[in-house]
Formats: structure tokens, sequence, C-alpha cells
């Protein structure tokens, strides 16, 4: 049975770390470990996954880029930079394990139990993701904007109306997705963009001849801030 590496990049969490954890320790799989790359928190966040028991192995990494912390900079050229180097810094991390997969799972995500499961299901040249809104406190009603892109007309832009129910081929997605560990030996990785360091990667990834798939009923809860916890 293949492994799979499950975690992200992390930073001042703490306030939905505890919910998020259980919620990866609840997904069914029996061959997992998890990993994560804590940066520069300011809270209890590395406490938190230091002193939380899981069900699998568990790998910490601390890193401090000295990047800054509020809500303007978060959202700057310099911040999707710094992200983007993080999550690469996450990359190796990752292909020093024996995993096969990476599951991708942004820190304010919270799963469900069958999401492995699901996922899973795909190809070796698949990049599958789960469905979220991008609006805090709401599901996905087949209008609403979610973790997914598509291109038209020289755009990405958020598809206008989607289906409930089945796979859906995108652009790009981000938030939570699996990875094949061939995709990320074969180079692919995250860089700058207006979109979003996901950007790069998913672009990187369909040039070389990966298919980027969401599945649309399996929606997870983006928690996004303290009000949503």
């Amino acid at each position: 049975m293949d492994k799979v590496a499950i975690g992200c990049v992390v930073r001042d969490r703490a306030w939905v770390l505890p919910e998020y954890l259980q919620a990866l320790q609840e997904i069914s799989y029996p061959h997992k470990l998890y990993l994560f790359l804590e940066n520069d928190s300011r809270d209890n966040t590395k406490k938190i996954l230091e002193e939380t028991t899981l069900d699998a192995e568990k790998i910490i990494y601390s890193i401090n880029t000295r990047s800054p912390h509020g809500i303007r900079e978060q959202h700057s050229a310099h911040q999707f930079a710094n992200l983007a180097f993080l999550r690469n810094q996450f990359i190796e991390r990752f292909l020093e394990t024996d995993a096969h997969y990476l599951l991708s799972v942004d820190s304010d995500i919270i799963v469900p139990p069958t999401l492995l499961e699901r996922l899973l299901s795909g190809g070796p040249k698949l990049i599958v993701g789960a469905a979220i809104s991008n609006v805090p406190g709401q599901r996905l009603d087949g209008r609403s904007p979610g973790n997914f892109l598509i291109y038209r007309n020289g755009l990405y832009i958020h598809p206008p109306t989607y289906p409930l129910q089945g796979y859906m081929d995108v652009d790009i997605t981000g938030a939570v997705y699996l990875i094949p560990r061939q995709a990320l030996e074969d180079g692919v990785r995250y860089g700058p963009h207006p979109l979003g360091e996901d950007a790069p990667f998913c672009l990187q990834a369909r040039k070389k001849g990966y298919t980027l798939r969401v599945l649309l009923d399996l929606q997870c809860d983006h928690r996004m801030n303290r009000d949503f916890a």
C-alpha cells in the first residue's frame, strides 16, 4: 500500500490547529505520516505540533524567514514569494521521506475522514483536489467561487457554474490536493504569482503532462479566520 505524507507549512494557527490535527487523524488510511514545516510563529503553534499525539509518525521542521506578520503584508508580492519559498522547502523535506504521495492540506482546512480514500482513486498522472468555498462560512453551491480556476479567453476565472458531483478538470487549484511523488521528482515547484503560489505549481504540472482535477462532492470546511472556527 502506498504511503502518504500529510501536512503543510504552518504559521500562527494555534486558534485552529487542534481541530485541524484531529481531522487529519480521523482520515481513514493506515499507511501515513505527518509532515509539518513551522515558520516563525508568534503563538503556540510549534508547541501544539510538538505536544499533540498523532496516530502515525510525525516529522516537524522549523524555519525562520523573518517575514512580516501584518494582514497587508500577507497579501503582498513579497509574501507570495516567501510562501513559494517555504512550500518549496516543504517539498524538499517531503522528498527526504519514503512516501509515495504528498497530501497538502492548508492548516485552516478541516477535512472529512474519507478524504484519502476518495483522492487515491485517481491515476499516477493525476493531481486531485478536494473542493472548498472561498467564501467564509459557506459551502459550494454550484456558482460561488471555490479553490479552482479554469482558463477561458486568455484569463483564469472561477467557473460561472459547475456541478456538485463528480470530478471537474481544472487549470489551477489549491488548499487541499494529493500530489504524486513523481510530479515533485519531475521538478514541479511553487512560485510567486498574482493568483498565489499555487498557480505556477499547477501550470508547471500541466506542462509536464499531469491532469488537475477537483472532486466537487468531496467538500472540506474552510475556516479562513477565527470567526469561522
